[in-house]
């Protein structure tokens, strides 16, 4: 397995170990709270100067551009294909899944807006 781009943080989600870029932990912690299914993430994508949440299916993708902002992604059959045994398994490459990115430099801002529908729902 590769080595992670970014420090990472071990927690806990359903009582399993679940590793996370430290600069994300809170964002998609408060996610988690908001009943969002994310299966990937990272503070800074590799070559680009994007964040980005990968949630299992399209309508989470949707409905956290709806409520947060951000760019939908949506993998095209090719880049499944293309996806590493790895990926596969860590559950990274899901049909029907899609992601939503934003330029890292509003990741803070980001957070702050979900931690606060978390806030108002508790």
């Amino acid at each position: 397995m590769n080595e992670p781009l970014h420090p990472q943080v071990r927690v806990l989600r359903d009582g399993q170990p679940v590793y996370l870029d430290a600069g994300l932990v809170n964002l998609v912690r408060a996610l988690w709270r908001l009943d969002y299914d994310s299966i990937s993430s990272c503070q800074h994508l590799e070559g680009t100067m994007r964040a980005f949440v990968g949630f299992r299916t399209l309508a989470d993708a949707e409905r956290f551009v709806s409520e947060f902002g951000g760019d939908i992604i949506v993998p095209n059959e090719e880049e499944y294909a293309h996806a590493s045994e790895a990926s596969r398994e860590a559950g990274f490459s899901v049909e029907g899944a899609a992601g939503v990115c934003w330029p890292v430099t509003e990741t803070k801002a980001m957070t702050t807006k979900v931690a606060s529908v978390v806030k108002t729902q508790a």
